[in-house]
């Protein structure tokens, strides 16, 4: 998968929310497999069998997330994102999930241009389908923009950092505590830049070098999220995978944003001292 998901986290699912998870698919067969994996994860779900389905029915409002085939007679996956950012309104944008037997084959940027948040692999496995609609269905919707555009901080106090994390193996001492910190924004700030020239020039080795160096220092500073999305950043760039590099990247670059301005939000605020535990 191209980013990461936590497996182990409760939500509210979909169902609860009264949303359903609207199913753009042409194969019968993967639409009976997808359905009783939907039943069996507790989503509920609608199926359509072509794209202008499927805006006609997100256009009647009730849809927590879209799972999209791509290769479909008359509007197709790609086409169907398209027409569907173009009539958000702001603040509304709903997860577009690409379901595709052929993800190798795709150019990243295409998705991205598309307005396609991430895809399946089908047949996708039980574990990944959950892991994929609760990760998506428990971000806050940002902006209507494409995804590579969304790296804003949507809230300076939404705490992304624990510091106790760092405390633990470095001591108290606000001083080192905010020294580290310091550092730490410095390292992150040259990894993103780093990690997008590699990207750029397709350096899969340096992408995945330079997660790995970004996840070992994350996870020093209790910054997990961040920390796990780099390691499926390092996993993709091992693989050699490229739809699944730029979907990691997708979701690392706004991470590194948030972590690098909590903590400078943090420090502005004068809490140093507060977080670390006595």
């Amino acid at each position: 998968m191209s980013i990461a998901k936590d497996q182990g986290t409760e939500q509210q699912s979909s169902s609860d929310r009264g949303e359903v998870v609207l199913v753009v698919e042409d194969n019968r067969l993967n639409s009976l497999l997808m359905s009783e994996q939907l039943r069996i994860l507790g989503f509920a779900a609608e199926f359509v069998t072509s794209g202008s389905e499927a805006l006609q029915r997100w256009r009647g409002g009730g849809c927590g997330a879209i799972l999209t085939d791509i290769q479909m007679p008359g509007m197709d996956g790609f086409e169907l994102a398209q027409a569907v950012r173009a009539e958000e309104c702001e603040g509304s944008r709903i997860p577009i999930i690409a379901l595709t037997a052929n993800a190798q084959s795709e150019k990243p940027a295409r998705w991205r241009s598309a307005g396609i948040d991430d895809y399946l692999t089908k047949p996708a496995e039980l574990v990944t389908l959950k892991s994929t609609l609760e990760y998506w269905l428990r971000k806050p919707p940002p902006a209507a923009a494409p995804a590579h555009e969304t790296a804003s901080l949507r809230d300076p106090a939404k705490k992304c950092v624990d510091l106790r994390v760092l405390a633990r193996l470095v001591g108290n001492d606000p001083v080192v505590i905010a020294d580290f910190l310091h550092a730490f924004i410095r390292s992150a700030k040259a990894a993103s830049i780093a990690i997008e020239a590699a990207m750029s020039s397709a350096d899969a080795g340096r992408a995945g070098a330079l997660a790995h160096q970004l996840k070992a220092s994350a996870a020093a500073i209790g910054a997990q999220a961040l920390s796990s999305l780099c390691a499926t950043l390092e996993t993709s760039a091992t693989r050699n995978d490229r739809a699944a590099q730029e979907f990691a990247w997708i979701a690392v670059r706004p991470e590194i944003t948030d972590v690098v301005r909590w903590i400078e939000h943090h420090q502005r605020e004068g809490a140093s001292s507060h977080e670390a535990p006595r």
